[in-house]
């Protein structure tokens, strides 16, 4: 296998099309990635979350592997590669607040919006401008991204009625305005019933 600063050099993600699958308590992510010339393989890593186990079902490609890496965080994954492409699919359970994307060693050409990603099993009335990435909502009941690059994580939108630390914070700035107005205005009242007696 060819050093990771050479394969970096001969390497380009051309697209990257990652579907999510979300149900009550586990999500089901598969990642198709297509890269220019490379070498006989590419590698990924992958985040680990506290409160969340990942399951790989399934790395396509002769001589694909997993490996855990205790001390950055990461699970780093190496695909073979198959005519220029592999996909990656796993399921994650336990905590969905931020789902874990593979991100390659690679990346795709600045400005091209390779990078596709669509989540299913969103509720239709979710706060979609406070999901991460920003994602739009389409008549299939789709939610769909494109960008550029690969994020490391999908933050899914909440739901209506869940809070979240965009409403909460607004709901603290309420507050302390409301709280300051009210010691202005009973500090004020102190002055002149101390400048009137």
């Amino acid at each position: 296998m060819l050093p990771l600063a050479v394969l970096v050099l001969l390497s380009q993600l051309g697209a990257a099309d990652i579907s999510i699958e979300i149900a009550s308590s586990s999500a089901q992510v598969e990642a198709r990635f297509d890269f220019g010339q490379v070498a006989d393989s590419v590698r990924f890593s992958l985040i680990r979350l506290p409160g969340q186990a990942v399951e790989f079902v399934n790395l396509e490609g002769v001589g694909a592997s997993t490996q855990s890496s205790e001390e950055d965080g990461l699970v780093w994954v190496t695909a073979a590669l198959e005519e220029s492409s592999t996909s990656v699919r796993y399921r994650v359970s336990g905590s969905l607040a931020r789902i874990p994307i593979p991100v390659p060693v690679v990346a795709a050409e600045p400005g091209a919006g390779a990078v596709r990603i669509s989540v299913r099993g969103l509720d239709a009335d979710a706060r979609f401008h406070e999901g991460f990435p920003r994602l739009v909502l389409r008549s299939d009941g789709s939610a769909v991204a494109q960008l550029d690059n690969v994020p490391s994580f999908v933050r899914p939108p909440p739901r209506r009625s869940a809070w979240s630390v965009n409403r909460g914070a607004q709901l603290l700035v309420v507050g302390l305005v409301v709280g300051a107005s009210v010691v202005w205005i009973l500090r004020a009242r102190r002055r002149t019933r101390a400048g009137s007696s």
